[in-house]
Parts: structure tokens; C-alpha cells; sequence
């Protein structure tokens, strides 16, 4: 009796385990589509979120949804890194992401500094996405020598990144690779039909690499 008992109690608490895992994945899955899709409602490239950042005379237009991203990524970032199976649920976060990552960058480096959001709000969103494609590595995901091309600029700012260039090195580089492999690796294209082009060889003139 008392050995009925006790595999009754394993298999009751066996049987929560698992209804708390499965509420627990099915929770982060929905934020993950939730985020994304407050992401790409606001612009589905680059420079359609810079405009949405607009405000007629600064880009500080998505401030309090900056700050809402920050703590959302790193939240499933987290998860993420404890549970990446995770990462083989399909959606569209790799693209908002790396629609989100460029825009960032425009931010940061393509428009005057009189214009910007606050640095650290900016750089805090960064390190948000870095932490979330760190969690990549339990994948087996990596970057690659292939990098997709610089994002189409807004029309207003175009003059001023003529003057001031673009990242195009380093950590810069690296990320927009992995980004590029996560998006490949969740069964998506990239979010523009522009080329992509391999490390040490100019953009100009390069195309797209035929994928399986």
C-alpha cells in the first residue's frame, strides 16, 4: 500500500513537471511572437523603423518602446540560453531582430548626435541582442565569412551617412552574420532582396550565394 502510495505521489508530481514545462514553453513561445510582432508592426526594414522613430525634429519617437525591448529580449535571452530548443520553434524574431539591430545602428552612427536617442538606451538594446544570439552557440550557430549588405537609409539622412560612413568591421560584422545565420537557420530570408557579400570582398557587384 505504502509502495502504491509512493508511485502514485512520483507519478502526480512527474505529471506537474512536466504541465509547468509545457506552460512555461508555450509561455516564452507566445512573448517571442508578441515581441516580434510589436517589432515589425513599427517598420519591416530598417529605415521604415527609423522613420517610425521620427519626431519632425529628433529620432526619439520609440523611446518608451526601446526601453520595452530591452527588457524583452533579455528576458528570452535568458530562456533561451537555459532551454535552446527553444530556438526550433519557428517565428519571425530572427528578421525583427535584425531589422531591430540595423535600425540601431543607424541610430547610433547615421543620424546627428543632436538627434539620437539617449546612447545608453541605445547601447543597452544592443547588448540586449547580443545576449540573446550568445545563446545561439548551444545551436551549433556561428558567424560566417558571408554578411548581407548595409540597410537601405532613410531619404533624409542619406547626405549625412555619405559624410559619416556606415559600421562595416569588426563585432559589427560578426553580428550581422549570425543574425544572418539565425534567420537562415529558422527557415527564413533575410529582410530585404539585397545581396549578401563575403568578408574581404567589396559589396559592389556581389550577389546573393545560392543556399540548399
Amino acid at each position: 500500500m505504502i509502495e502504491e502510495f509512493g508511485l502514485v505521489a512520483i507519478l502526480l508530481a512527474g505529471g506537474i513537471l512536466a504541465t509547468v514545462r509545457f506552460l512555461t514553453v508555450r509561455g516564452t513561445v507566445s512573448r517571442r511572437t508578441a515581441l516580434a510582432a510589436d517589432i515589425l508592426q513599427h517598420g519591416t526594414v530598417p529605415s521604415a523603423l527609423a522613420d517610425a522613430a521620427w519626431t519632425g525634429s529628433d529620432y526619439r519617437g520609440l523611446d518608451d518602446q526601446l526601453d520595452s525591448w530591452n527588457v524583452q529580449i533579455r528576458a528570452l535571452a535568458h530562456s533561451h540560453d537555459a532551454s535552446p530548443f527553444l530556438h526550433d520553434f519557428p517565428g519571425d524574431l530572427p528578421v525583427a531582430l535584425a531589422v531591430l539591430d540595423d535600425a540601431l545602428s543607424i541610430l547610433l552612427r547615421c543620424v546627428p548626435s543632436k538627434e539620437r536617442p539617449d546612447g545608453t538606451r541605445l547601447r543597452r538594446l544592443r547588448g540586449a541582442i547580443n545576449e540573446m544570439l550568445k545563446s545561439l552557440k548551444k545551436v551549433g550557430l556561428s558567424a560566417t565569412k558571408e554578411v548581407p549588405a548595409r540597410p537601405i537609409f532613410p531619404d533624409r539622412i542619406k547626405e549625412y551617412v555619405n559624410r559619416v560612413g556606415f559600421e562595416s568591421e569588426g563585432e559589427f560584422m560578426i553580428r550581422r552574420s549570425l543574425l544572418l545565420a539565425w534567420v537562415r537557420y529558422d527557415g527564413q530570408s533575410w529582410y530585404d532582396d539585397q545581396p549578401t557579400f563575403w568578408i574581404g570582398k567589396p559589396e559592389s557587384g556581389t550577389s546573393r550565394p545560392a543556399t540548399s
